[in-house]
């Protein structure tokens, strides 16, 4: 029984501790889209809303309580961030046309072509899809 309660103890901590260092990583990292921004949060305060249940049905208030302070300061912080980045959009051609025809016409600089080209993936360059995922700007 004791082995039990060691392990689920064990547990219990590598996956606060885990919460952690996604936390810091949260903040080291460089979103460079609204849409990555705020898919990541989410996607990281739901792993923190499942250890805040648990931790508090283990009536652990103190760690409760620093876990949900962490996951409000992730969630601000990506927000925030996400705020300034361009979103993804969908661009709509009538026909196909150069990448640096669109990227001229979206951007107003051509110079910006070769990460639409990354994003919409095209069979050649030349020849931009109909239909394809870009930055808002």
């Amino acid at each position: 029984m004791a082995m039990i309660t060691a392990t689920a103890a064990f547990a219990a901590l590598a996956r606060r501790a885990a919460l952690v260092s996604l936390a810091l990583a949260c903040a080291a990292w460089q979103p460079t889209t609204y849409d990555d921004a705020i898919n990541t949060r989410n996607a990281v305060c739901a792993l923190f809303d499942a250890e805040i249940v648990a931790t508090a049905d283990a009536g652990l208030d103190a760690t409760y309580q620093s876990l949900r302070d962490l996951r409000a300061k992730v969630a601000l912080d990506l927000a925030t961030r996400a705020t300034a980045l361009p979103q993804i959009i969908t661009v709509t051609l009538r026909t196909p046309e150069p990448s640096l025809v669109v990227a001229y016409r979206l951007y107003g600089d051509a110079t910006r072509e070769a990460d639409m080209v990354q994003r919409a993936n095209p069979r050649h360059p030349g020849f931009m899809p109909l239909s394809f995922a870009a930055l808002s700007y």
